[in-house]
C-alpha cells in the first residue's frame, strides 16, 4: 500500500477528506463519535471516490442518529483497551488472567461487540461450567464482575451503544463458609507435623546418611512454623510469601505490610508469642547457617526461605502430604484443606474464645485486612452455644 500523502489531502465535506496515495487511489478519512474512519475507495477516479466517501459519510452519521454503532469493533479489541486502561494497578493481573483464561476464548469470535444478545451470555455460562463444573458461585460472580466492568467500559466510551449487563448468581448462593480448622483438627496437624519433624531429627537418624534427610527436614520445619504463623496473624498465604525481615518488628511484636499480597495490604499487625515464636525460629536457623559461613543477614530476604536461604515459593506439595499423614480424608475435592485454612481457622478461633477476651469483628477485619462484612458472611463459624457467657449475663 502507498503512503499518503498529506499535502494531496483535498476537503469534500466538512470533516471529510480525500487523500490520494502514492500509487494514485483515493482513501477518505473523517472522525465521528471518537472514532477514525480510514477506508480506500479502490479507485484512481476522483469523481467516483468522492461519491463513495460522501455515501460512507453520511450512512456513519444516520448510524449515529439512529442510535446505532457508528464503527463495529471486535470483543477482542474492546478487551485489549479495557486490560490497558489499568495495566500498572494491583488488579491488573486478576482481571488479565480472567479475561484470557475464561472470556476471550468464548467471545473472541465476536468481530462485532454490538452483535452480543443476552442469549449469548447464556451460552457463555454453560461453556463455563461445562470448562470447570466444580467452578463455585462466588468464583463465576467475581468473573462476571470483570466482564461486566468491560462492558462498562466499552459503553462510557460510546464504542457500544447499550450497557450488556451479566447477571449474578444470588446471593444466597454464594453464602459458603469458607474451609476451617476446627480446634481439634488443627491440634491434630500441629502433631503429625512435630512427629514429621522428629523423625528427621539428626538424632534419631541411626546409621543413615543424614546429609541425605537434611533437606527435607528444613522444608517441614519451614512448612510447621508457616503454617503457626498464619493461624495466630490471620495473614494471607500470598502476604506471607512476599513477607521480607525487614517488615518484622520483633520487639514490638507487629508486622508490617506494605504493598504486598494478591490485594496488595497496607497495615500493620500484631503477633501473638506463638507467631513470634515461629518467627524467630525461622530467623535463627538462617543465622546459624551465616555464620557457619562468616556471613550476615540480609533484611531484604524473604522470610518464607530455608536456612541455605533458598526462597520456598510454594509449601502445597509438603502441606498436602501432611494432609495425609494425619489422616485427613476428603469426599470432594473442594472441601480439601489448604494452607489458607488457617485463615479461616484464626478468625474462628477469634471470634469464639472462650479465654482472655473475645476479638470484636471491627478488629479481625482490621488485622486481616479485609471487612467486617466479609467476617460475618465467611469466617462466622461460631453458634449461638459459644456466647454462653455473654447470654448468661
Amino acid at each position: 500500500m502507498g503512503k499518503i500523502n498529506h499535502l494531496k489531502s483535498i476537503l469534500i465535506a466538512d470533516g471529510l477528506y480525500l487523500k490520494i496515495l502514492d500509487n494514485g487511489i483515493y482513501h477518505y478519512y473523517f472522525r465521528l463519535a471518537g472514532f477514525e474512519f480510514r477506508k480506500s475507495t479502490k479507485t484512481k477516479d476522483k469523481l467516483k471516490a468522492t461519491q463513495i466517501a460522501i455515501a460512507d459519510f453520511k450512512l456513519a452519521h444516520q448510524k449515529m442518529e439512529s442510535g446505532f454503532e457508528v464503527k463495529t469493533l471486535s470483543f477482542k479489541y474492546i478487551s485489549q483497551q479495557y486490560l490497558q486502561s489499568f495495566k500498572n494497578e494491583a488488579r491488573n493481573k486478576y482481571h488479565s488472567d480472567t479475561v484470557k483464561r475464561h472470556i476471550l476464548p468464548f467471545f473472541t469470535k465476536f468481530d462485532d461487540v454490538s452483535k452480543i444478545k443476552m442469549t449469548d451470555l447464556d451460552d457463555y455460562k454453560n461453556y463455563r461450567l461445562k470448562k470447570n463444573p466444580n467452578v463455585t458461585p462466588q468464583t463465576l460472580n467475581r468473573e462476571n464482575t470483570v466482564l461486566n466492568m468491560l462492558f462498562r467500559y466499552a459503553s462510557e466510551r460510546e464504542w457500544v451503544r447499550k450497557n450488556i449487563k451479566v447477571l449474578h448468581l444470588p446471593e444466597q448462593m454464594t453464602r459458603k463458609r469458607r474451609g476451617y480448622f476446627s480446634i481439634e483438627e488443627n491440634i491434630q496437624l500441629m502433631k503429625t507435623s512435630q512427629n514429621r519433624i522428629f523423625e528427621l531429627n539428626p538424632k534419631n537418624l541411626k546409621g543413615q546418611n543424614k546429609g541425605l534427610f537434611a533437606n527435607k527436614l528444613y522444608q517441614r520445619q519451614l512448612l510447621h512454623d508457616i503454617m503457626l504463623i498464619i493461624s495466630n496473624t490471620g495473614m494471607r498465604v500470598s502476604e506471607i510469601n512476599n513477607l521480607r525481615w525487614r517488615d518484622v518488628d520483633f520487639d514490638k511484636s507487629q508486622i508490617r505490610l506494605a504493598g504486598i499480597g494478591k490485594v496488595n495490604s497496607y497495615r500493620t499487625i500484631s503477633v501473638p508469642p506463638n507467631g513470634l515464636l515461629s518467627l524467630t525460629s525461622i530467623k535463627q536457623r538462617r543465622l546459624d547457617y551465616l555464620n557457619s559461613k562468616q556471613e550476615t543477614l540480609d533484611t531484604n530476604e524473604l522470610i518464607q526461605s530455608l536456612p541455605n536461604g533458598k526462597f520456598v515459593k510454594s509449601l502445597k506439595k509438603g502441606f498436602n502430604m501432611l494432609l495425609v499423614d494425619a489422616g485427613f480424608k476428603y469426599v470432594e475435592k473442594q472441601d480439601k484443606h489448604t494452607l489458607t485454612s488457617f485463615r479461616h481457622f484464626f478468625a474462628t478461633s477469634r471470634l469464639t474464645s472462650t479465654v482472655g477476651k473475645r476479638a470484636t469483628i471491627q478488629g479481625l477485619a482490621k488485622q486481616m485486612g479485609t471487612s467486617v462484612r466479609m467476617i460475618e458472611k465467611y469466617y462466622g463459624h461460631d453458634v449461638a452455644t459459644d456466647y454462653a457467657d455473654e447470654m448468661a449475663g
